[in-house]
């Protein structure tokens, strides 16, 4: 009887090894991102987006993007004209883009749209009711 479950103890045992590695394997992975800051990607504060470091490239500001990035060139001091009086209500970045949404003096509001990489602005969309 012994002779005819050996092959049986010996899967068991197996997979009970393999149980354990893989467990192992889960743990070590949730505390290593934990000890990098076990942060997902999130929209950054715009003074961490807009006024990177010259030197610094993209890539070590966003360590899991996707996409190839190359370093970021000064384009020196930028004055963006919003209409006056106008309020800013919000504002958030992306990849390549900050955009402001403003609140007009006539009650409207607006959203204007500026290039990171230039501090051009790229366009603006107004807002109304209807």
């Amino acid at each position: 009887m012994e002779n005819q479950h050996r092959g049986l103890k010996f899967l068991v045992i197996f997979m009970g090894v393999l149980i354990i590695l893989g467990v192992s394997v889960i743990a070590y992975t949730i505390i290593s991102r934990l000890a990098a800051g076990g942060k997902t990607e999130s929209p950054q504060t715009v003074a961490q987006t807009v006024a990177p470091t010259a030197t610094q490239p993209v890539a070590a500001q966003r360590p899991h993007s996707k996409w190839k990035l190359r370093p970021l060139k000064a384009f020196g001091d930028v004055t963006a004209k919003i209409p006056a009086g106008a309020v800013i209500e919000e504002m958030t970045t992306d990849r390549r883009r900050l955009i402001l949404r403003l609140r007009l003096v006539s009650g409207d509001q607006a959203v204007h749209i500026f290039n990171l990489a230039t501090g051009d602005r790229l366009g603006s969309i107004k807002l109304q009711a209807e």
